[in-house]
């Protein structure tokens, strides 16, 4: 899956066990939270992916269907848990 690094920036490897999903808070936000810096990236297609040592952090854009495809190209990772921080 060569094109999930071109829609995330990231390579399928990258992708922790678990993941945060937010169309609302941005990376540096979440950093703040969890008092850790994580190494950043940024698509062509405005999803901001922050690195963590134990959870992989992604900013979609915020429309349902970019939630909807992030949640499903998941499956092909290795993410076991994905928590959704946001409104819909």
């Amino acid at each position: 899956m060569s094109f999930f690094k071109a829609f995330f920036a990231v390579d399928l490897s990258q992708i922790k066990k678990k993941v945060i999903i937010s169309p609302i808070v941005y990376p540096n936000q979440f950093e703040r939270v969890i008092g850790q810096k994580g190494k950043h990236y940024k698509s062509t297609l405005s999803y901001l992916v922050a690195d963590f040592k134990d959870v992989t952090f992604i900013k979609t854009p915020m429309t349902q269907a970019a939630v909807y495809d992030l949640v499903v190209l998941l499956s092909k990772t290795r993410c076991k848990e994905i928590v959704f921080l946001g409104a819909i």
